[in-house]
């Protein structure tokens, strides 16, 4: 999208610094959100398969959201149990 839309030139490493810029300052309001879901009296929770394709291979993950009427939290997690 950048090269297409904004004629923009970026490599995959620079792009990969942004997503890792952006992660680390949002990961604040993530905790609290995801605080704030657990501490909820009523969730609606679902989980669902994630696949990754990492330097290993590939591997299956989960991706669990917690929602109320006040909030939606997202997890990745290689586990698929309760914790």
């Amino acid at each position: 999208m950048l090269r297409d839309v904004f004629s923009l030139k970026i490599s995959q490493g620079a792009l990969q610094n942004i997503i890792d810029r952006a992660s680390d300052a949002t990961e604040p309001l993530y905790e609290i959100i995801g605080e704030g879901a657990r501490q909820s009296g009523v969730n609606h929770v679902d989980e669902t398969t994630w696949r990754t394709h990492g330097p290993i291979g590939k591997s299956l993950h989960w991706l669990w959201v917690l929602c109320n009427t006040f909030l939606a939290f997202f997890m990745i997690s290689a586990k698929r149990d309760a914790q």
